[in-house]
């Protein structure tokens, strides 16, 4: 089933594929996304909650210039050996002043 939104949703066909092979791999691992302003990480971190939510992973999305709890309190709202998805944006709004 495919939305509008993924319709709406072109290129990054390199980093969609290297995605789809981690989600079925189901090894851990740290995908950083990164680039100048503007060029549709965001866009793309939804893409990729989208496929993950697809393939039965649980899908918590936050972005870091929220007011979100941070630490432990993310940690528990993640399920234990589930394959969740913590997809973090801005990433860079963390880092100390």
């Amino acid at each position: 089933l495919t939305t509008a939104r993924d319709h709406g949703f072109v290129g990054r066909r390199q980093e969609t594929a290297a995605f789809r092979a981690l989600l079925t791999a189901g090894d851990g691992a740290v995908v950083h996304v990164h680039g100048p302003g503007g060029i549709g990480k965001t866009a793309l971190l939804h893409h990729f909650g989208r496929l993950g939510l697809r393939a039965g992973r649980p899908v918590l999305q936050l972005d870091a210039r929220d007011p979100h709890p941070y630490g432990e309190e993310v940690a528990a709202a993640l399920p234990r050996d589930s394959g969740a998805l913590l997809l973090l944006d801005s990433v860079e709004a963390l880092a100390p002043d």
